[in-house]
């Protein structure tokens, strides 16, 4: 990821959590030449104004996509840039012990999402809503409640999960991890991110809440034309068009 600073600021104005792994993210070193190509685009946009722009690349520079605000990096990797070769499934080396406390989280989650439980999934999410899924709404797309994704032979029963990994924000109160699910009936593997926040348990400690669960398809040089986004009270598919130039994001939801 390279960062092309619009005010002068630097890496280390930007809060990059402290142990977020990997050389992911790089500084612009002409990064004149790169803000004043992107603001010549950005005036061309109708109300682009502070939202700042991304534009992903290939392997031979080529254009993958572009949009305005900031993408969801998953499904920016899913649609337009799938891996070109198999991909490791080890999980990131070094965890802490606050990462396996989020791990076992996510274990929990997909045991209920295996196993049908509906209580424990309940328990598991937090109780807020998210923009992701309202997005999909807000376009016509059908919210199927977790009673209906835990029911016999619509759950995912036997599906496994690989690759993982965790970062934890700074302060310990909010989480990501990624992992690669492997479903048991289907080719293929699927890139799942999950969102964590800390709650009040009944204990009067904290304990990690999902907030929010995202999955979209993620197989060697096969762009997915699907997303799934899931929050407290479900799930809602999301389809991109068939049109090469179109949004990244898959903003047109799945209707039944």
């Amino acid at each position: 990821f390279l960062a092309v600073s619009s005010d002068g600021s630097v890496r280390s104005d930007w809060n990059v959590p402290e142990n977020a792994r990997g050389g992911w993210l790089w500084e612009a070193q002409n990064s004149q030449d790169w803000r004043e190509y992107l603001e010549e685009i950005l005036a061309t946009k109708k109300n682009a104004i502070g939202k700042g722009a991304w534009l992903s690349l290939n392997k031979k520079g080529r254009s993958r996509g572009s949009g305005l605000g900031a993408p969801r990096y998953d499904e920016l990797l899913g649609s337009r840039l799938p891996p070109t070769q198999d991909i490791s499934r080890e999980d990131s080396p070094n965890f802490t012990d606050l990462d396996q406390s989020v791990l076992a989280a996510q274990t929990a989650f997909y045991g209920a999402l295996t196993g049908g439980d509906l209580e424990t999934m309940k328990n598991i999410f937090s109780a807020q809503d998210t923009e992701d899924v309202e997005e999909f709404l807000s376009l016509g797309g059908r919210l199927d409640p977790w009673q209906s994704q835990l029911r016999d032979g619509a759950r995912p029963e036997g599906m496994s999960i690989s690759s993982r990994d965790v970062l934890v924000l700074d302060g310990g109160e909010e989480a990501w991890s990624t992992c690669l699910e492997s479903p048991a009936v289907s080719p293929g593997t699927l890139l799942a991110t999950q969102q964590w926040v800390k709650s009040d348990d009944k204990e009067g400690g904290r304990e990690w809440k999902l907030r929010a669960h995202r999955t979209i398809p993620f197989s060697v040089n096969a762009g997915a034309m699907a997303t799934l986004r899931c929050d407290q009270r479900g799930c809602v598919a999301g389809i991109r068009e068939l049109d090469k130039q179109g949004p990244l994001d898959m903003p047109d939801p799945a209707r039944r």
